[in-house]
């Protein structure tokens, strides 16, 4: 990521009128001659003058000291002056920017802009607007944040442009630094069009120089370079040389060109040229000073990549070191230390890389005590990460910085698999198990955190904030609605959307800052979910469970498998394309329908799934059977959770009969054993009832927001008829029909302890969060009837259980590192520990029968999953090849606590529990009599 920091404040300080007073002396060191007006405002005036002194100085906490003198001095007087406090906070902002302290630059910016409604000077607080704006969207583009840093440049641009329409220095800086955040987003089209935009207020900047255009084409060269355009990105990076090294320029941006240029090199295959522009800027870097040390970092970052790829680890190594000694790290550094840890993760990550290698290519005799002081290190800094993105409050940006880190967990990995082949000890593969879980679910498992805080303040503002997220998402689709419409739109129909927007954004903000100022124990909590619990994963060995994972790195593919049989550690190359071969027998089964009726198409298609079936069982589960046991823990990472591991088959040589893995084993699967350990204490007594929800479907149309055209929903029957069973076998209050609204699952499901949805769901590839769940259409209101994945995250849900028997509502659109954003995600995030799912569109007849046989095995077994496996036999064993075909059974998985609340054994004695399964007994006896 490249954000340049923010010099807009420095502008409007010079413009002023104290600051045009004293600035012949800042440039000069001479003392300001004060009118006798002035005089009693001497004592600010030396604060002031002394604190930008220290700052260009360096001395950051000698200036410090001095605007902390200032701000004292102006708060003990009769009458505080606003726009001087203001001043002295502005000047602690630019410092605490410069330091990195990412954090204390937005909470002293929003305090500005609160502090501005005390002023009178309309001008002044314009001012203090717009640069407030702009440096809070600076550290927010620091902490990753870049889709909130966007909303904040938005800001500043509407301000500049209405107050101060002709400084076109403070547009060029607004859309450069829009244009870099845009960059880092993967928006290349867009970030190049706001380059434009700051090129054409670059040339219209009065007294402009050469460098001002020097560094927009850097920008440019940057943006070409992501693109894959090296020839395009040389020609404008050689220009902006040209123009640094007639005109000069910034040794920041020096050492910047010189990486990409670096880039474009390797990128034409020309290494040599590489090494020599290499040289060059670490000739450059050395000795000079720098305000930015991430910046010549990333070239050493860089470099030693290089030296890495030529396969000279030892040159590599001694390059990344100079990053580590150029930031002079302390570990103890706070959370909103993000450009600094972020450099120096990716340099303890790359010489981790490099050592690595090293101890590949030495000597054997000292290999394992390498591997293992490497291992220590990657303990160290995925801490150090965990520390880090526990201070990042924007799910997608902290999901982010843990895929940018992938490489850490990889490295750790590798070194545990080499130690394995060294000595064969199952603690190796314990250790890897566990190194490989810390890097998923980051998000999900906040989100479990969340619903488990003993913070209430954190929990309320957090609930608060998605309240208005979902608010603030609702009212810019309708705005977006109106916007694109072809009928007459209304002008005070878009401002008044425009101004309830703008309410949203602000309470948002002051939410923003609260959190802040309370989240320490939080934080706190949030490290402390870091490795799974030896003691939880013990326990479920104990239990009789074996554990499969996968972790796909950079480079390899590992499957780690473990039971108290044994384990198993396989390191593979990293496929191809791994996305297909998850989703190759998943899609070969989802071609069953299209099939009934035409014999030649069946056969083609069984023989095609024989096939798939052979190259997924050897892909993901080969060796596993070996150590397998009769209940199967599986923790698919992102593709890989498309893999129905139930329809896998065993071959001959396995099993004599080549059975399904669901013939063998109980599969039970987790987004990470961190979250199953979570979910596990979230297993609340059960207190609420069983709800059903069928609702009935009309063909009526519904728009959904990114999707063209319309969707219509047809009618379903045997949802219905799921709904009257549950009805009558477990008493379940049931909403079928038109009584199955949102309004009624809103009012209902918050207190229920099981819930079961049946009906048709929706997956929004291109915007996850729109996916949806349909209800009945309310009857007397223009109501929605669409339960979306934004909706469901604001929900707060006592439920153990929610089965959600609908369309692919445990598929979806994969998040690196998150896995599918799915309906079964969301519901995941509300706090709900079981899920049970399908991975792809179900037939209403067949969803019926699976249902009711899961439920009335239900109440005889201890699980959920083993309930599911004994209802996917009854299809396997009736001989039927359309009846028994995986697309009818396959699909239904369950995540989370696989523990049964409906089993009758749980909290009675033996005599009750033989009482009790006597009478489920007669019961099922007596329904099926009465069926025939």
């Amino acid at each position: 990521m490249t954000c340049f920091p923010n010099f807009k404040i420095l502008n409007r300080l010079l413009s002023w009128p104290r600051i045009v007073m004293i600035l012949p002396f800042l440039l000069f060191q001479s003392n300001p001659a004060f009118s006798d007006n002035d005089n009693a405002d001497s004592v600010l005036y030396d604060y002031y003058h002394t604190a930008w002194e220290k700052f260009y100085d360096s001395q950051f906490q000698q200036a410090l000291r001095e605007v902390n003198s200032g701000i004292e001095e102006v708060k003990s007087r009769d009458e505080v002056d606003y726009e001087w406090l203001i001043d002295f906070y502005s000047i602690k902002g630019v410092i605490y920017e410069e330091l990195g302290h990412n954090h204390r630059v937005i909470s002293i910016f929003e305090n500005n802009i609160l502090l501005s409604e005390k002023v009178e000077d309309e001008e002044f607080v314009n001012w203090v607007l717009s640069s407030s704006y702009g440096h809070i969207a600076v550290a927010l583009s620091r902490l990753h944040l870049f889709e909130s840093a966007v909303d904040y440049y938005q800001r500043a641009i509407y301000i500049d442009y209405k107050h101060f329409p002709d400084n076109h220095q403070f547009h060029r800086a607004n859309y450069r630094n829009i244009g870099l955040v845009k960059s880092d987003l993967g928006l290349y089209e867009e970030a190049l069009a706001y380059f434009e935009k700051a090129k054409y207020h670059t040339n219209q900047m009065e007294g402009a120089r050469p460098t001002h255009l020097s560094s927009i084409k850097a920008d440019f060269g940057r943006v070409y370079l992501m693109m894959g355009k090296g020839e395009k990105a040389l020609e404008i990076l050689q220009e902006a040389f040209a123009l640094m090294d007639e005109y000069g320029a910034h040794i920041e941006t020096f050492v910047n060109v010189h990486q990409l240029l670096m880039q474009a090199a390797m990128m034409r295959g020309d290494t040599a040229e590489a090494i020599s522009i290499l040289n060059d800027a670490i000739e450059l870097i050395d000795g000079a000073l720098h305000r930015m040390p991430m910046v010549p970092c990333r070239v050493y970052n860089f470099g030693g990549n290089l030296y890495l790829e030529m396969g000279n680890p030892e040159k590599a190594a001694r390059i990344f070191s100079k990053c580590l000694e150029f930031m002079d790290f302390s570990p103890d550094l706070p959370p909103d230390r993000v450009l600094d840890i972020d450099e120096v993760l990716r340099a303890k990550t790359n010489l981790l890389r490099a050592e690595f290698a090293m101890i590949m290519e030495g000597d054997s005799g000292e290999k394992e005590d390498q591997l293992e002081e490497v291992l220590e290190m990657v303990d160290r800094n995925i801490r150090l990460l965990r520390h880090f993105i526990a201070g990042i409050l924007i799910p997608h940006s902290k999901n982010r910085l843990v895929r940018e880190r992938i490489g850490l967990f990889e490295v750790g990995i590798n070194a545990l698999y080499e130690l394995y082949q060294i000595n064969p000890d199952r603690g190796y593969v314990q250790n890897a198990l566990f190194i490989a879980d810390q890097s998923r679910s980051a998000v999900l498992l906040e989100d479990i955190v969340l619903r488990m805080t003993e913070d209430d303040a954190i929990a309320s503002d957090f609930n608060r904030d998605m309240e208005l997220k979902v608010s603030y998402d609702s009212l810019y689709l309708e705005l977006n609605y109106w916007l694109d419409s072809t009928s007459t739109t209304s002008d005070s129909m878009v401002l008044d959307l425009r101004e309830q927007m703008a309410a949203i954004r602000s309470e948002r903000e002051v939410l923003f800052t609260e959190v802040f100022s309370a989240q320490s124990l939080y934080i706190r909590e949030l490290v402390e979910t870091g490795q799974p619990d030896e003691g939880f994963l013990n326990d479920m060995l104990d239990e009789g469970y074996s554990v499969l994972t996968h972790f796909p790195g950079t480079q390899n593919l590992f499957t780690l498998g473990l039971s108290n049989k044994g384990v198993i550690f396989i390191r593979d190359s990293l496929p191809d394309d791994l996305v297909f071969e998850a989703n190759q027998l998943r899609n070969e089964i989802d071609v069953f329908p299209h099939t009934i009726g035409n014999s030649a198409e069946f056969n083609e298609h069984l023989n095609r799934l024989e096939e798939v079936n052979k190259k997924t069982y050897n892909r993901f589960f080969k060796g596993m059977e070996e150590i397998a046991t009769e209940k199967l823990l599986i923790i698919p990472v992102d593709e890989i959770s498309a893999v129905p591991f139930a329809a896998i088959s065993l071959p001959a040589e396995v099993t004599s009969q080549g059975a399904y893995l669901v013939e063998e084993y109980e599969i039970s699967y987790s987004y990470s054993l961190k979250a199953l350990e979570l979910q596990t204490q979230l297993n609340r007594e059960r207190q609420g009832g069983f709800l059903v929800f069928a609702p009935e479907y009309h063909n009526e149309v519904v728009h959904v927001f990114g999707i063209d055209g319309e969707l219509s929903l047809s009618p379903l029957e045997f949802n219905r008829r799921e709904s009257e069973f549950l009805s009558r076998f477990y008493e379940a209050e049931s909403f079928d029909g038109p009584t199955s609204t949102l309004d009624n699952f809103y009012a209902e499901a918050p207190a229920a302890a099981w819930v079961h949805l049946s009906g048709h769901a929706f997956i929004n590839d291109g915007l996850p969060e729109h996916s949806f769940f349909a209800f009945s259409k309310p009857l007397e209101s223009d109501g929605s009837q669409l339960l979306s994945i934004n909706d469901i995250s604001r929900l707060q849900l006592n439920a153990q259980v929610v089965f959600l028997n609908g369309c692919q509502t445990g598929y979806g659109p994969v998040q690196q590192g998150e896995g599918a954003l799915s309906l079964q995600r969301a519901f995941a995030s509300a706090g709900v520990s079981t899920l049970i799912t399908t991975l792809w569109p179900v037939n209403d007849e067949s969803a019926y029968h699976l249902t009711r046989e899961f439920y009335e095995i239900l109440p005889s077994v201890n699980s959920i999953p083993s309930a599911l496996r004994k209802a996917a036999l009854e299809f396997i064993d009736s001989g039927d090849p359309v009846y028994s075909h995986p697309y009818n059974w396959a699909g239904y998985v369950s995540y989370g606590n696989p523990s049964n609340p409906l089993a009758v054994s749980a909290g009675i004695g033996w005599f009750e529990r033989l009482l009790v399964l006597g009478l489920v007994v007669l019961v099922g006896l007596w329904y099926l009599r009465k069926k025939r």
